[in-house]
């Protein structure tokens, strides 16, 4: 079985997935692993043949590191703990019923966590105890000049940080007391044991335990000062963490702040009734140098502790007894009060340093593959470079990390205030302060630039960790057996020639610990004999993918480390004087470099433990301090939104790819939750913060990405000439390049072990965006006349064209769909648009426009004879809603301004665009029924009245009466039409509407003829049709028309799928050329021909033709005919104005005269209109006499100048309809001559 899984395995592993999504997160942690090749000295008594006095010190270092284990899991039970005592209920009165069953309760719920602290409490006092017997064995006057290896060194020191550490988190728990305050009281009452099996002492050892402050560091100075010479061990470990500390020899940011804090608290407990640690006398104790020491901590004022919990180093000086501010500048406020603690970092630096080493870090794969094909040498050279990028990888991930967690810390400890801030309000709570506040714009730039290097980086190196790890151990293989197996062996040579045992037996060890033989046995080497070696005799060192254990690692460098040590290691003589400056300059070399074996060895675990930025989001000791008045903070105040709000309010461009990498704090603090502070509470308060957080990032990235995409679309469809011109011509350039693409392309990010389609989420939020823009855009439409047609017009090609841009990543929804389901044009066969448009036209156009011919638009009346149409306002919405920003919506305000005063021809052709065919149709249908409801009752009626007010006969006077003597007879004949009461009111209005009607059709044809036109050339190529060549002189038809076929050719879609497509791809080739043909010849169809046939049919109503002429021919003085009717109604139009009159065309426009020439056309009156005419005559008579007279208070000159210019109107509006409707008036009529007399004639 075990083999087949291993099969399948292997073919996952020859599983190619295919994924072009940028890796703009860090590395994916759903199945978590760990290799520890760390023993603890389990493995320690394999050596029996080492030293047993090393041996015995490593099972010391085992039972410490022990300890420092178990000290950890207290120190996650002090640091997670949380108040139990606020949730229980109280007793209110002593003969409250239930008290005794609320006390019980309370115990039942207590007890538990007050073991946990009993436990807490004996594990510290066994701590010391153990601690103590140590310090004691390394303080003895004989053992203290001895040699003393720097792991056990540094396992000591490790315990001091413990002890630090615990003593720490109790005293920041105030809760730990309540809630033992509450557990004694209801012990107390109902008589039960507070420490199980133990009496009142031990009792109150624990409530004075928990109680007192620095019980931990008080009980342990206390017992260190029984020890004579302990001061002298503490200050071994003291020196030993300046080394380091100076040296770098730390891998990971905890052990850098080990080391600092460790300086400060062993000071602390060296301080006191034996020793003063500014009276040290270096030469009766080991040396000290508290310069250094001071200097460190005026670097580096505060560490982390754990968590939010940090403290300042030189509250460790100020707390010891001979404390001497003089000689401490740490502890100077000043230092910390001038300057607050700022990155050493710049952008251009972190940027430089991580495209550096992932560039080369990229190239590790490829040279990998080549690697077994190298020889002996440059594989070797290989491996060592891969080694040395682990390193650097390593060194710079902790480096970055530890200076994230250090202004953490200090900006933890020293929260900001308004005077320092003044965006921070006075009443901000203590964390907001500390966090949200604290931070300026720069210091959040270098953050997230720092945590997206470490997690990329991390990233690449968890990709390359096999690699990586192969060459690490092949390294150190190869490092520890040239030096065992070769640079050892003149050194044998020597000691056994001197007849040096102990320095002889000592390399023998080593060799016996770690040696690694070709042959898998030990040779026989000449150097154990003191020989020289026979020629042509060489050691080889074999290549092999195999590290050394902790424990021989250990014992390799404890035994070099006493070689060149200046005190005794096995003898009380020291070796170090036995070699020569080469030697020992060998071995520092290997010892320096052999520091980071251990570490590189644990590589993925050193790793995940340098990119571990979890401490950024717990607050324990924040949430402690607010008494139960938080039982959490918001996500305002939480630093991975803060950072993520950062990226989004600052839009720049360069941070756009980083936002997700603030996300992956939740997931380091989820893991640690669960598998460092094993505590489900917390990771349930994660969970409910990330899915919050998450949901705002999707919302507010949808919201930008949208605005982005929308401002492009504005700028681009902006005219170019009025952007470039415009005053604020650099705010409506197109937007500056952005990184959405990378953002958009996310389909699995990976949250809290859960794997999300950020596209898809983001898609629903554009798809609702849009939609939303859009229904705003068509509200706007309705809140305003039909003039903002082109604003609505314009709104929608701005949001096809940003939803065009955005579909390239997304899978959003048709636009046509979602224009459709904003119009409500779905399932109805009228939408939103063509409604309003209905509305706007019947209610608003027609009644209350007058139209101009000469510019062929139509203008709002001054005076309305209808009500004013109310529309609702439209409803408020943000910039990137309509054309992406304030800048680019002013633009375009000012531009559809000018559109605003009139309905022209730009708003015909919005309207077909928008309408479209169905839709025109129908307004025109129902425009057709109200021009034909007027002809059949009001109008009609009107045309009866006024017949009726005409003479009975009224013929064309002489020309010897002259144009006055014409003007005063047509003006008595008209007396009673002039006083007609209802004549400029109502009877204007019905003309108006009804030629107004004929004027919105015609150019509603026009505007759809000429989108048909563009239609038909645009498709023609397709359909295989050539447009007639324009010929030059001496060209030839044929020829022409045979290049222009031959250039379009790749169009021709019916002859390329003859010859590539299929049967069934050339059937529906065929069908859509098919329906799109008929498409074209139906739009050839003219709605004003249709419209007009309709109106025509409608005038079979003896009013408009009259009654048969007498004489068979023509009416010539009766007034029975609808021209006689207009010729009076025109002769009213063209009186001149009174004073504060307004004219006829200010108050019903040229719509007037289109109505009556239109019927009169219709009517095929026309000719008899202009022979007829009263208007007509007069101008005759005074194109004769010249009279300039005033009859009847009527200036002649003036009438007959307005005369001629409605002339020309109705000229040209026969003109015009003779186009559309062929009309009989041009048949020529013969008529028989008498048969009577001439004079009876």
């Amino acid at each position: 079985m075990l083999a087949d899984i291993e099969r399948h395995v292997d073919q996952l592993q020859k599983l190619i997935v295919s994924d072009d999504q940028p890796a703009i997160e860090a590395r994916s942690g759903s199945i978590a692993y760990t290799i520890n090749f760390d023993t603890n000295f389990v493995d320690s008594p394999a050596f029996h043949f080492v030293v047993s006095k090393y041996i015995q010190e490593a099972t010391i270092q085992s039972h410490l590191n022990d300890l420092l284990l178990r000290g950890n899991e207290f120190a996650t039970l002090l640091y997670t703990w949380r108040s139990c005592s606020r949730a229980i209920p109280l007793v209110q009165r002593n003969d409250q019923a239930d008290r005794n069953e609320i006390h019980r309760n309370t115990i039942r719920v207590l007890d538990p966590e007050m073991k946990k602290l009993i436990d807490f409490m004996k594990f510290q006092k066994q701590a010391v105890d153990f601690f103590k017997d140590e310090i004691r064995k390394l303080a003895n006057s004989e053992r203290i000049k001895e040699f003393v290896s720097e792991s056990y060194l540094l396992t000591l020191a490790k315990v001091i940080n413990m002890f630090a550490d615990l003593d720490a988190l109790k005293n920041g728990k105030a809760s730990v007391k309540n809630d033992f305050a509450l557990y004694k009281r209801a012990c107390t009452i109902i008589k039960h044991a507070i420490i199980e099996g133990g009496g009142i002492k031990d009792a109150q050892d624990f409530s004075l335990f928990l109680a007192s402050q620095d019980a931990i560091t008080t009980g342990l100075k206390k017992q260190l000062e029984e020890i004579n010479g302990f001061e002298d061990v503490l200050a071994e470990v003291i020196n030993l963490c300046i080394n380091f500390y100076e040296n770098k020899k730390y891998m990971t940011p905890k052990g850098k702040f080990m080391l600092l804090r460790v300086m400060g608290y062993s000071l602390y407990l060296i301080d006191g009734n034996k020793a003063n640690i500014h009276k040290w006398d270096p030469k009766k104790k080991i040396p000290l140098n508290l310069n250094k020491i001071d200097r460190f901590f005026v670097q580096r004022p505060v560490i982390p502790v754990s968590g939010d919990m940090a403290i300042s180093l030189s509250s460790y000086i100020r707390k010891c007894p001979h404390y001497d501010p003089t000689k401490w500048s740490c502890t100077m406020e000043s230092v910390e009060d001038k300057a607050r603690y700022q990155f050493d970092l710049s952008v251009r630096e972190i940027h430089y340093d991580s495209k550096q080493l992932l560039l080369e870090l990229s190239q590790v794969k490829k040279a990998s593959e080549g690697a077994k094909k190298m020889d002996r040498a440059s594989a070797i050279e290989h491996h060592r470079q891969l080694f040395r990028h682990a390193s650097r990888g390593l060194t710079l991930i902790s480096t970055w990390t530890t200076y994230i967690f250090e202004q953490y810390s200090y900006k933890l400890l020293h929260p900001t205030s308004s005077t320092i801030n003044g965006s921070c309000p006075k009443d901000a709570e203590e964390y907001e302060r500390a966090t949200r506040y604290n931070y300026s714009p720069e210091e959040k730039l270098v953050l997230i630039e720092l945590i997206a290097a470490i997690k990329s980086i991390e990233k690449r190196l968890n990709e390359l960790e096999p690699i990586l790890m192969e060459s690490i151990r092949r390294v150190i293989h190869m490092d520890i057996q040239t030096l065992v197996q070769q640079q050892l062996r003149p050194i044998i040579r020597v000691a056994v020639k001197k007849k040096k045992t102990v320095l002889k037996d000592v390399l023998i060890c080593i060799r016996r610990t770690c040696a690694d033989w070709l042959q898998g046995s030990e040779p026989d080497d000449p150097a154990l004999r003191g020989e020289k070696d026979p020629k042509n005799y060489t050691v080889e060192v074999p290549l092999r993918s195999c590290g050394p254990s902790s424990t021989q690692l250990y014992l390799v460098r404890t035994f070099l480390e006493s070689i060149i040590s200046e005190k005794g290691g096995m003898s009380r003589k020291p070796m170090r004087k036995d070699l020569d400056p080469g030697t020992i300059s060998l071995i520092e070399e290997f010892l320096s470099r052999s520091f980071s074996y251990n570490h590189l060895l644990n590589y993925g675990e050193v790793m995940r433990e340098c990119c571990d930025l979890s401490q950024l989001w717990y607050r324990e000791f924040f949430l402690e301090m607010t008494m139960g008045k938080r039982i959490q903070f918001p996500i305002e105040m939480s630093m991975p939104w803060i950072l993520i709000s950062y990226i989004l309010e600052s839009k720049e461009p360069s941070l756009v790819e980083f936002i997700l990498y603030p996300l992956d704090l939740y997931n380091d603090s989820a893991n640690f939750a669960l598998y460092r502070f094993r505590r489900q509470h917390l990771f349930d308060e994660i969970e409910a913060e990330v899915n919050l957080c998450f949901d705002q990032l999707v919302y507010n990235i949808s919201d930008h990405i949208y605005s982005y995409y929308k401002t492009v679309a504005g700028s681009m469809i902006l005219d170019k000439r009025f952007r470039s011109e415009a005053p604020s011509a650099s705010q409506l350039r197109p937007a500056p390049s952005n990184r959405y693409k990378s953002i958009l392309q996310q389909k699995h990010v990976q949250l809290l072990g859960r794997n999300i389609d950020m596209n898809r989420l983001i898609t629903q939020r554009i798809n609702s965006a849009v939609q939303k823009s859009l229904d705003i855009a068509i509200n706007r439409f309705e809140s305003k006349a039909i003039c903002g047609i082109i604003e609505l017009e314009t709104l929608i090609n701005v949001n096809k064209q940003a939803h065009k841009m955005m579909s390239e990543f997304l899978s959003l929804t048709s636009f046509d769909l979602m224009l459709q389901e904003a119009d409500h044009s779905i399932s109805s066969p009228y939408g939103r648009i063509t409604l309003h448009a209905y509305s706007e036209l019947y209610y608003d156009v027609i009644p209350n426009y007058c139209y101009n011919s000469t510019t062929n638009r139509f203008v709002r009346t001054k005076f309305t004879f209808v009500d004013e149409v109310e529309r609702e306002p439209a409803s408020r919405c943000q910039h990137h809603q309509l054309f992406g920003t304030k800048a680019l919506n002013a633009a375009y305000s000012a531009i559809f301004s000018l559109y605003d005063g009139y309905i022209g021809m730009p708003h015909f052709a919005s309207i077909v665009r928008l309408v479209r065919h169905r839709g025109i149709t129908e307004v025109i249908s129902d425009l057709l029924k109200l021009v034909v409801n007027s002809l059949h009752s009001a109008t009609m009626e009107y045309c009866r009245v006024l017949m009726n007010g005409l003479p009975k006969k009224c013929h064309l006077p002489r020309f010897d009466y002259g144009s006055a003597g014409v003007l005063d007879y047509y003006h008595a004949q008209l007396k009673d039409i002039l006083q007609y009461r209802e004549l400029k009111m109502d009877v204007f209005q019905q003309f108006r509407e009804i030629g107004n009607s004929v004027v919105f059709c015609m150019m509603i044809d026009q505007a759809l003829q000429l989108e048909n036109i563009a239609v038909g050339i645009q498709s023609a190529p397709f359909l295989g049709r050539i447009p007639t060549p324009f010929l030059k002189e001496g060209e030839k038809k044929q020829k022409k028309v045979q290049s222009i076929r031959e250039r379009n050719i790749p169009f021709f879609v019916d002859s390329l799928m003859k010859q590539l497509g299929s049967k069934s791809q050339l059937k529906s080739v065929k069908d859509s050329l098919s329906f799109l043909s008929e498409q074209i010849r139906s739009s050839k169809v003219s709605l004003t021909e249709a419209f007009l046939v309709e109106m025509k049919n409608n005038l079979d109503d003896q009013i408009w033709v009259g009654p048969p002429p007498e004489n068979g021919v023509i009416h010539i003085e009766e007034c029975n005919q609808f021209h006689r009717v207009w010729s009076a109604i025109q002769f009213v139009i063209c009186l001149p104005l009174r004073e504060n009159e307004l004219t006829v065309e200010e108050t019903f426009g040229d719509g007037l005269t289109w109505a009556g020439c239109t019927l009169i056309a219709l009517l095929e009156q026309s000719n008899r209109f202009r022979a007829l005419d009263f208007c007509y005559h007069i101008s005759r008579v005074h194109q004769i006499d010249r009279k300039d007279a005033d009859v009847a208070g009527v200036p002649l000159r003036r009438l007959v100048e307005r005369i001629n210019a409605f002339w020309k109107l109705n000229d040209q509006v026969f003109t015009v309809i003779s186009r559309y409707c062929k009309t009989s008036e041009s048949e020529v009529r013969t008529f028989d001559p008498p048969t009577v007399d001439q004079d009876d004639w």
